[in-house]
């Protein structure tokens, strides 16, 4: 069992055979630019902390950082204000592409007209509410403002009642590594998107 273990992790360049001895291993070249992403996502966590607890403090609602992954985005921390939308949203689980800010704004860094379809699948866009985007050509359009603005919204897409407005997060090689969320109530949402786009925008920079 071990032996077959070995196999698969050589066939993924985990491990290597040692140019000592062909019974000895040692650490693959992928071993190592797993363990750097590695590092540098927990990286971002720390970094990002006083800025969600920041963020919150000053718009006065839940803040969410999320991480980028090769298939879309999940959260992976989160500040919770006293007057925020209680919402539970799972640690770890990625977003829906089409219907969140945190998706659509993944679609947008990562997709093109060309490709869109390789994210989304070939099935029907799922309608998670009355106001899910379902048409492709729709979300192509928002999509494209999306990349003009370096914002993202979602209206009571996913969960009636609840918006969201995200702003993505570059690495020093300006790749899109994560995004700054702000959860918001739809009741106050159209008041204060203004200021809370602001704050977002001046968090990530």
């Amino acid at each position: 069992s071990a032996h077959a273990l070995l196999q698969q992790l050589i066939k993924y360049d985990y491990v290597k055979l040692s140019a000592d001895s062909d019974r000895l291993y040692e650490r693959g070249a992928a071993l190592a630019l797993l363990s750097s992403k590695s590092n540098a996502n927990l990286d971002l966590v720390r970094t990002a902390r006083p800025i969600l607890r920041e963020l919150s403090a000053q718009v006065g609602e839940n803040t969410f950082l999320g991480m980028c992954h090769s298939r879309g985005v999940s959260y992976v921390d989160s500040v919770e204000d006293i007057y925020g939308l209680t919402m539970r949203f799972p640690m770890g689980t990625l977003r829906p592409l089409h219907a969140s800010s945190t998706g659509k704004l993944f679609l947008a860094m990562h997709a093109t007209p060309d490709t869109l379809s390789t994210y989304l699948g070939t099935e029907p866009l799922a309608a998670f509410t009355g106001q899910t985007i379902t048409d492709v050509v729709v979300l192509r359009d928002q999509l494209g403002e999306i990349r003009q603005t370096g914002l993202a919204l979602n209206r009571e897409e996913v969960v009636e009642g609840a918006c969201g407005i995200s702003a993505p997060i570059f690495d020093a090689n300006q790749r899109f590594v994560g995004c700054l969320t702000v959860g918001v109530p739809q009741v106050r949402f159209d008041a204060r998107q203004a200021i809370i786009k602001k704050s977002v925008v001046a968090s990530v920079q």
